[in-house]
């Protein structure tokens, strides 16, 4: 089988859609409560500002070409990260708990009633990664790449060779959904160079175990195989295995124009300007519901005390 190339069984068994599905069972954890609110689930309007300041989940923010990668990557990363939340900063990240004077946590405020209003809990700890917090890759971006890949230089045996079986970087293997590929920082950095560098900073991605260990010598930063070798660096291996239930999706490589992308990202720009009306909408249609049960009600009272005056000139009458 070609190790570059999705099949069929990836795309069912590592779909986005199916990942969803299982960040959602997860119970009392916070990312399934985050997955349930950004459905577009109705919350009291204190709350709304909770979801729409958070990017999303690290496993939810990018793709993958096959399911190889999707498993090693999540091997190397473990749930608690592929499970944390990406906030656009640490003031953002603060409204997501809320805490007494004794410095508990108090869950009946914040992420903690949101978590209630959808009939669940949060017991456990868990991660959010602020991106303007993040220090950046300081090199360069391959220019004419949509994506934005990093510009890291191969690996080099000492014969100045690059090793057989090196397929490249971890961060350059992310496929960034269009949706989230134009976020920018303050200081204009995007998703690869600060989360996805956060992340993998330079670990390589080599075809086999033995692949990886006669490489070795020019590993710095840690490495994996896709057959399921992971070398953490400084002389930390990772023995047995693991099948990770949260993956990175896997969707085929599309290599785009520039053009291509400039387009979806009109598409996307308008698609928020469309949802921003949906909204305002809704807003009006609610607020025209308030005043119609508004009037319904005044015009009941009307009736009753115009009845009452009826009956008390038919009294009068008499």
């Amino acid at each position: 089988m070609d190790l570059e190339s999705p099949t069929q069984l990836d795309y069912l068994m590592n779909a986005k859609e199916e990942i969803v599905k299982r960040i959602e069972g997860k119970g009392d954890n916070a990312a399934a409560v985050f997955c349930n609110l950004s459905k577009g689930i109705q919350l009291p309007a204190s709350q709304k500002h909770i979801i729409n300041d958070m990017l999303g989940l690290v496993a939810l923010l990018g793709s993958v070409n096959n399911s190889r990668l999707s498993r090693i990557f999540a091997e190397y990363l473990g749930e608690d990260y592929m499970l944390a939340i990406v906030s656009k900063s640490y003031e953002t990240a603060r409204v997501l708990e809320s805490y007494s004077e004794n410095g508990e946590v108090n869950h009946s405020l914040a992420f903690h009633e949101a978590a209630v209003a959808l009939g669940k809990t949060i017991n456990r700890r868990f991660l959010v990664i602020c991106l303007e917090e993040i220090r950046p890759y300081s090199g360069w971006t391959e220019g004419n790449d949509p994506q934005k890949k990093l510009s890291l230089p191969d690996p080099c045996l000492p014969s100045g060779k690059v090793p057989p079986g090196f397929l490249g970087y971890a961060v350059n293997m992310i496929n960034i959904d269009l949706c989230h590929l134009y976020i920018k920082t303050s200081t204009g950095h995007g998703l690869r160079e600060t989360l996805f560098y956060l992340l993998f900073g330079e670990l390589q991605v080599y075809k086999t175990r033995e692949d990886m260990q006669r490489a070795n010598v020019c590993i710095k930063s840690g490495a994996v195989s896709l057959d399921g070798g992971i070398m953490k660096g400084n002389g930390v291996i990772a023995l047995g295995e693991w099948e990770p239930e949260v993956r990175f999706p896997v969707e085929p490589g599309k290599h785009l124009s520039k053009h291509t992308m400039d387009v979806m990202k009109k598409i996307q720009e308008k698609k928020a300007k469309a949802d921003a009306l949906t909204e305002e909408l809704a807003k009006e249609f609610q607020a025209h519901a308030h005043a119609l049960d508004e009037f319904g009600r005044r015009k009941e009272e009307l009736c009753k005390y115009m009845a009452l005056i009826k009956g008390v000139v038919n009294i009068k009458k008499k």
